[in-house]
């Protein structure tokens, strides 16, 4: 699917465009697998999607719309993945692999 920039490029952010510019997360988007993801738990202003890509790996993507931090949870039953195996989990915006996310 192509990708859509919904702003005027001639004034654009350094903020904004380090999002549209994000390689990891555009690869997602672009995922040969082309599958969606979907809305797997909702905690009220929180929610978790999950979807399959390519590889037989999975995207998670928690959602915090809370004016504050907030822990979550993605549980394994909820993506599809069996209670007996081990992810390796990396934060997309932050480039950097999140050893505090706990996955069950």
């Amino acid at each position: 699917a192509p990708l859509i920039i919904g702003c005027d490029v001639r004034e654009i952010t350094s903020e904004t465009l380090a999002i549209i510019g994000n390689e990891e997360v555009i690869a997602v988007n672009q995922d040969p697998l082309g599958v969606q993801a979907k809305k797997v738990r909702n905690y009220g202003e929180r929610d978790v999607w999950a979807g399959p890509l390519s590889k037989n790996r999975v995207v998670i993507l928690l959602v915090n719309r809370k004016d504050y931090n907030s822990t979550m949870t993605a549980y394994w039953s909820d993506i599809g993945i069996p209670a007996n195996k081990i992810a390796h989990a990396r934060d997309l915006w932050l480039e950097i692999p999140k050893d505090f996310l706990n996955f069950r």
